[in-house]
C-alpha cells in the first residue's frame, strides 16, 4: 500500500506548503465554474473522441484472436492491483451500467414495438379493403 501512495507523499512533502485553505477553496472555485463551461463548448467534440474511441476498441476486440486470454489477463492484473474497496466500487459501477443498458435497450424494444403495432394497423385496413373488393366481383 504505501508504493502506491508514495508519489503522493513525495509529492507533498515537497511542495505540501503550497496548499493552504485559501488556495485551495479558490481552485475550488475557479474549476466549479469554468469545468462546465468547458464542457458545454467542448461536448460535441468530446462525444465524438469517446465515439471514435469505442469504435477503435470494439474493432481491436473483434481482430483480437485471443479474446479470453487477453480477458483473463485484464481481470487478473485488476484483482491483484486494487483493494476490495475499489473491487466493490468497480462492482457497483458495473450493475449501474447493466441496468442502465437494460432500461435503455428494453425502452428501444418498446419503441420498435408500438412502430411495428402501428405499421400493422396501419395494413390491417387496407387488407380488409382488398378482401371486401375481392367479394364485391365474385
Amino acid at each position: 500500500m504505501t508504493l502506491k501512495v508514495a508519489p503522493f507523499l513525495l509529492l507533498g512533502a515537497e511542495y505540501g506548503h503550497l496548499i493552504t485553505l485559501r488556495r485551495l477553496c479558490a481552485i475550488g472555485f475557479f474549476v466549479s465554474f469554468t469545468a462546465p463551461k468547458l464542457y458545454l463548448r467542448y461536448s460535441a467534440r468530446i462525444s465524438q473522441k469517446v465515439e471514435c474511441s469505442k469504435w477503435w476498441v470494439l474493432e481491436a476486440w473483434v481482430a483480437c484472436s485471443h479474446k479470453k486470454i487477453v480477458a483473463a489477463s485484464a481481470i487478473m492484473a485488476f484483482w491483484n492491483l486494487t483493494t476490495i474497496k475499489t473491487r466493490l466500487l468497480t462492482a457497483f459501477i458495473s450493475v449501474v451500467v447493466l441496468r442502465y443498458h437494460r432500461q435503455h435497450s428494453g425502452a428501444n424494444l418498446e419503441v420498435a414495438a408500438e412502430a411495428e403495432k402501428e405499421d400493422l394497423a396501419q395494413e390491417q385496413p387496407d387488407k380488409a379493403i382488398v378482401v371486401a373488393e375481392k367479394m364485391s366481383c365474385d
